[in-house]
Order: C-alpha cells, then structure tokens, then sequence
C-alpha cells in the first residue's frame, strides 16, 4: 500500500476514534474508575512519580537527541519545529477550551493533553531501522497517557486530540521538509549547469 494510502487510512481513522472517544468520555472514564483497585493504583501510581520526576520531559529531551538523532542529525530541526507547534497549539487550545479534568473539577486545563508531546518522535523514526525502538517508544508513550486517564487526569478525548495534533503537525512539517529539500536539490543542480 503506498505511503499516502497509509497516511489517509491512519487520519481516518484517528477522526473516528476522536470522534467515538468524544461521545463516550464519561462513559470510559467510569469503566476505567470502576476497575480500579489498590494494586493497579499501586502500579501507576510509581509509573505517575517516575514519569513526572524521570521520564517526560527528561525522556523526550535526552533520548530524542541522544538515541534517534546521533545517527539522523537531519531531522533535529524538523523535529525540533514540530515539538514547539504541536506545544504551542495544545496550549493556546488549553486556554481556550477550557475544559475541567475529571478529578479536578476547579483547573480548567485538560483538553488537550500536553503529554501526548512524547509521542512527538514516533513520526520521525524509521520504521524499518528503528523498528524496536519505535515499538518500545510507543509501550512507553501508552503506558504513561494511560496512567493520565486512569487517575482522572485527563479523558480519552483530551489525549487522542493531543495525539491527533502532534501528528498532524508532524505530517505538514515532514511533507514541506522534503518539498524544500527537493527545490533546494533542484536548485543546485541548476546552478552547476
């Protein structure tokens, strides 16, 4: 199936889940909460002190230039740009929205999720190389927005939006890097005629 096929597929998708999520947020939230017992709590709980201490912003920063981009020095700046617009539009949607988390009814800041941004680095690993990495990195990134809902964080919703931006973004900058660098390849040959 050819890439642009995937890519159609993949945000068709991405709608329909937003979509559903959005209809059944309470609906999921309670599922979650009535399945919730001590040692689950237990479990995320540690996941939810180590993320925060340890793993977000930690994690995203150190692994992503660390380990993806040791080899792959190109992609740090498409990157870079697509982690600052996906941060900037998930907190002007915050301020604007508004939306009260589920478990703390006076913040009024759950919709959309920031913590979707450590799914930022997904899109530009290579699937075919770094297939390991990609699949632990997205156990992960899972793992820790799970832990968001389970404690009242935040709604399915919240997270899938987050989830749907980055990529979107994502997708524009990838696609306008390689336009760019193809005029720009275009360009130089013409200077060398």
């Amino acid at each position: 199936m050819k890439k642009e096929a995937k890519t159609i597929i993949f945000f068709i998708i991405a709608i329909i889940v937003f979509i559903v999520s959005l209809m059944l947020d309470n609906q999921i939230f309670f599922l979650i909460q009535s399945i919730r017992n001590p040692v689950m709590d237990t479990f995320f709980s540690w996941l939810l002190f180590i993320e925060d201490a340890f793993i977000y912003y930690p994690l995203v920063i150190l692994s992503t230039f660390g380990i993806v981009f040791w080899k792959k020095r190109k992609n740090i700046l498409p990157f870079t740009i697509t982690f600052l617009i996906s941060l900037i539009l998930i907190l002007l949607l915050k301020n604007i929205i508004l939306r009260p988390r589920p478990f703390l009814p006076g913040s009024q800041d759950s919709f959309p999720s920031g913590h979707p941004l450590i799914f930022t680095i997904l899109p530009f690993l290579d699937y075919k190389k770094e297939k390991y990495l990609k699949i632990i990195w997205l156990i992960i990134s899972c793992l820790i927005i799970f832990t968001r809902i389970w404690f009242g964080l935040h709604y399915l919703s919240d997270v899938v939006t987050g989830i749907m931006i980055i990529y979107i973004v994502a997708f524009i900058i990838k696609n306008s890097w390689k336009k760019l660098k193809i005029q720009k390849t275009k360009t130089k040959k013409k200077k060398k005629r």
